[in-house]
């Protein structure tokens, strides 16, 4: 039960899914700078995953007279899927909630800065809807390239900003597909 223990932390399970949504690079700075946490407490996170060996250091970069670490996952989320079926439906309705508590903190604190609506073009959907297996798939298609489409946009973004020098600014996104059930009246 690796992943049970690497996830039972909720700043492990913010740096695995920065890592793996899809797959990418990552340092201590890189997640602090997109989640606020404090870099101290995610690189000793980050040494820790790779003691399980769910991350490895894969470079390194001088930084203000000091190392920074970058870590590469080993093993894709997707290869865990043994070992997540394997988990009891607790620890897997444990995991799932870490994860969207994650993205309602980051939509909360949009919102009480008042950077949320700050936007003319901000987007919120939420909307439950029925379908058969081909719509479902389909759908499911749709928020996998959406999502690789923002990962591509965050690093070309990240690029010109390290270009220009320019600081920028956060940019946030909640995305979730999965077999719904019917709200309580």
């Amino acid at each position: 039960m690796a992943l049970a223990v690497a996830m039972s932390h909720p700043l492990r399970v913010r740096i695995l899914y920065a890592m793996h949504s899809p797959e990418r690079r990552r340092s201590a700075t890189d997640i602090s700078e997109e989640t606020g946490a404090d870099v101290r407490r995610l690189s000793y996170h980050m040494r820790e995953l790779a003691a399980m060996g769910f991350i490895e250091q894969v470079d390194q970069k001088a930084v203000r007279g000091s190392l920074e670490k970058i870590y590469a996952p080993i093993k894709r989320l997707e290869a865990w899927d043994l070992e997540y079926t394997a988990m009891p439906d607790a620890v897997k309705q444990i995991l799932t909630a870490s994860f969207l508590k994650t993205g309602v903190f980051a939509l909360g604190a949009a919102i009480n800065a008042g950077t949320f609506d700050a936007r003319e073009d901000a987007v919120i959907g939420q909307h439950t809807f029925w379908s058969d297996e081909r719509g479902a798939k389909e759908a499911m298609a749709v928020l996998d390239e959406a999502l690789r489409s923002l990962v591509e946009i965050e690093e070309n973004a990240q690029a010109r900003l390290a270009e220009t020098g320019e600081e920028g600014f956060l940019i946030s996104y909640m995305l979730a597909g999965y077999e719904g059930s019917l709200r309580p009246a």
